[in-house]
């Protein structure tokens, strides 16, 4: 099995309970997402990859958009199906499965007003193919939102680190150490850094958007530190450029022209 998805499903039960809890980093962040997306797309169809247990599909759904959703984890579709009972007539026909972690719709075919990728960029190796993909189904006009990691030169990760050297005797303790500071996550995402594309700040994933031709129209920063966290939808000019490098989540709203954007060289 995939060891992502093996990763994944492991995890289901245990972000699952984070769904229904509103103090949880994971949580705050998907609302805000939710509604930083809205602000530019207020209706339409919808498609969130890596959806996990269903949480930013449902907060869609109830604003009214028809919403969906694709997971590499069966165990995360199954709660994210369970999520959405009651809300729509066939929870199943919503979420999608994708055993190898592409999404599972035909390109030439379904088309989105917005598609969400919140948190799992630093699991794709080719991220430039990824995100190309993602952008043939977006409708012109549509919003992609896109999220990434910051790695050694976030603050949430310099902390992290501080405090994991005073355990240095943990199993595998260096090789997470090394992972953290240059990828900003414990796992590294199980990719190959050296030939993926490098993406662990918020000048690399815009940059990586400007490539394919789409236009930043909105961002979002976050330490994943709650005395940093209290307001970041309205933090000042200079707060904004503050968390933007410091910060450890990027959160980026890049809408593709409407004459269809065009791939730079």
């Amino acid at each position: 099995m995939n060891v992502v998805r093996k990763q994944w499903n492991e995890k289901a039960d245990e972000w699952a309970a984070f769904v229904e809890d509103d103090s949880s980093y994971w949580t705050r962040r998907l609302r805000m997402v939710a509604r930083l997306g809205m602000d530019h797309v207020p209706r339409g169809r919808s498609l969130d990859v890596g959806c996990g247990p269903g949480l930013l599909v449902r907060l869609l759904t109830e604003a009214g958009f028809e919403a969906h959703g694709a997971d590499i984890s069966e165990n995360m579709v199954q709660k994210a199906e369970a999520l959405l009972a009651g809300l729509v007539p066939d929870p199943a026909a919503r979420i999608h499965h994708c055993a190898e972690g592409f999404a599972p719709v035909d390109p030439a075919g379904d088309h989105f007003d917005l598609i969400t990728a919140i948190g799992i960029l630093e699991y794709i190796p080719n991220r430039l193919a990824y995100v190309r993909k993602l952008t043939t189904m977006l409708k012109p006009g549509g919003c992609l939102v896109m999220a990434n990691t910051n790695g050694i030169r976030s603050l949430w990760v310099t902390l992290s680190l501080g405090s994991r050297v005073l355990r240095f005797w943990l199993k595998d303790n260096a090789a997470t150490m090394r992972n953290l500071a240059l990828t900003g996550i414990w796992s590294g995402g199980h990719v190959d850094r050296v030939h993926a594309d490098w993406l662990y700040s918020a000048d690399a994933l815009d940059a990586l958007a400007a490539k394919l031709g789409l236009e930043l129209v909105d961002y979002l920063d976050l330490y994943n530190l709650p005395w940093l966290d209290l307001d970041p939808l309205n933090r000042s000019a200079l707060g904004r450029r503050v968390a933007r490098r410091w910060g450890w989540n990027h959160v980026g709203v890049y809408r593709k022209l409407a004459g269809g954007s065009r791939e730079q060289a």
